[in-house]
């Protein structure tokens, strides 16, 4: 009986020794395994941070595809090779044509930003990007594709645009991807937003991130000494660029609350957009009417 309970004790002992060095060894591989991957670390600055950005990333993916360039078709050589050319020394003295409010300037490239509405090629842009009575236009497409401008409905007031494209055999295009247009009256300020747009006529699809700095803010723009007055919009510290005109801004759900429109002349990172609700009838009647 007395070896028996020294047995049963010597074997309690060695199983607590065992347990208590598993959970050890658990420990350590734990901490090991936390420190190269962050996202298994939950309520933490690092995990925000990640969250916060994988969510820019998708939004950027469902949106990034449907937005376009608008280009002077006479511009569209110089457009193209400036693509293939944009190192170092292209920003020597780069200025940009885009009839931009508080932007214009001698540059030779006339270029702005649009977005696809519909999949058989309707275009959404401003109207001062397409405003040239001489000029045809046409549009550059993400996959690097080229359509012509076969077509403009413009509504003035708003400085928006709808183009309608055909490809080089006056044949409109068919499942392009289309972008998803959200509720503007629901943007708050200090909400965060995405620009993507054609910046410097020589980075198309460029994307910066910034938060809506004011809501309902009006300005005065100067086009070719014709001045008008834009209401309602947007602002953000979103950077917009010169041919980002047209270009889409975007929530983090992924949906197009407005379209960059302007920034101010005498001031750094302040842009202005269109929100959406102020043209979805017009955008309702065009889509309509094309069908």
């Amino acid at each position: 009986m007395f070896r028996q309970d020294i047995f049963i004790r010597k074997w309690l002992f060695g199983t607590l020794l065992l347990g208590l060095a598993a959970g050890f060894a658990g420990g350590l591989l734990a901490i090991e395994y936390n420190k190269g991957d962050s996202q298994t670390i939950p309520h933490t600055d690092i995990g925000r941070q990640y969250l916060e950005e994988s969510t820019i990333s998708q939004s950027v993916q469902a949106v990034g595809p449907s937005v376009v360039s608008v280009i002077a078709t006479r511009d569209l050589p110089l457009y193209k090779e400036s693509l293939v050319n944009s190192d170092g020394g292209y920003f020597d003295g780069m200025n940009l044509g885009e009839a931009n409010p508080g932007i214009r300037s001698n540059y030779p490239v006339s270029s702005g930003s649009g977005l696809i509405l519909s999949s058989d090629g309707l275009i959404l842009t401003n109207y001062h990007v397409v405003d040239d009575p001489e000029s045809s236009y046409s549009v550059v497409l993400n996959d690097g594709r080229t359509l012509d401008v076969s077509g403009i409905r413009a509504d003035e007031f708003h400085d928006i645009a709808i183009l309608q494209t055909t490809d080089s055999e006056g044949v409109p295009p068919h499942d392009l991807p289309v972008a998803t247009l959200g509720d503007s009256d629901q943007l708050r300020v200090g909400q965060h937003v995405i620009a993507i747009g054609n910046a410097l006529a020589a980075y198309s699809n460029t994307v910066t991130t910034g938060i809506v700095s004011a809501l309902k803010r009006s300005i005065s723009a100067d086009d070719d000494g014709a001045s008008a007055t834009l209401v309602n919009l947007i602002q953000t510290d979103a950077s917009i660029h010169p041919g980002n005109s047209g270009g889409p801004l975007v929530d983090l759900h992924g949906n197009v609350i407005g379209i960059t429109t302007a920034v101010a002349s005498n001031t750094n990172g302040i842009g202005f957009a269109i929100p959406s609700n102020d043209f979805a009838d017009f955008l309702e009647d065009t889509l309509s009417a094309s069908n």
